[in-house]
């Protein structure tokens, strides 16, 4: 794949994930952008990030050492819809825990989509460590915010 071709999967797996968080806010849902959650429901879906994230990297650990049963075309066609399957769930999980959870600040969600851009021009043009200081940095933001902002002044 050349770089160009992996910046338009890139693209396409974020359009998808916006997309996919968009249509959550149409019914109510647990995702529902709209709706704020606190800390601890914050907190309770970060392992489902974290699981979403890791199985397909053991997955793809798997088809890469069971390669040969496989052949080689089928097994970059699995890393590869794998890899598209656990960027698409860790964005739609992560991409919609944080609009809920930046929701309870005056102006959230305007920063919220700050972060998710600055996050997705990181991954498609900049370091990796600049990527994950974003993703990093956006998570501990969410913990920071007061589920009221009558409990900040206290």
């Amino acid at each position: 794949m050349t770089p160009y071709q992996s910046n338009l999967f890139f693209i396409a797996e974020y359009v998808l994930s916006a997309v996919m968080i968009v249509f959550l806010t149409w019914k109510k849902t647990s995702f529902d952008a709209r709706k704020i959650i606190s800390r601890k429901t914050f907190a309770r879906r970060l392992p489902f990030v974290l699981i979403s994230v890791l199985l397909p990297i053991v997955l793809m650990t798997v088809i890469i050492i069971f390669s040969g049963l496989l052949g080689n075309t089928a097994s970059k066609i699995l890393i590869g819809a794998l890899q598209f399957l656990l960027t698409l769930l860790a964005n739609v999980l992560l991409g919609a825990s944080w609009l809920q959870r930046y929701r309870v600040y005056p102006r959230g969600s305007e920063l919220c989509i700050v972060v998710m851009l600055l996050y997705i021009i990181s991954d498609l043009f900049m370091p990796a460590g600049i990527k994950y200081a974003i993703l990093l940095g956006g998570t501990v933001l969410g913990f920071i915010f007061p589920d009221t902002w009558d409990d900040w002044k206290k």
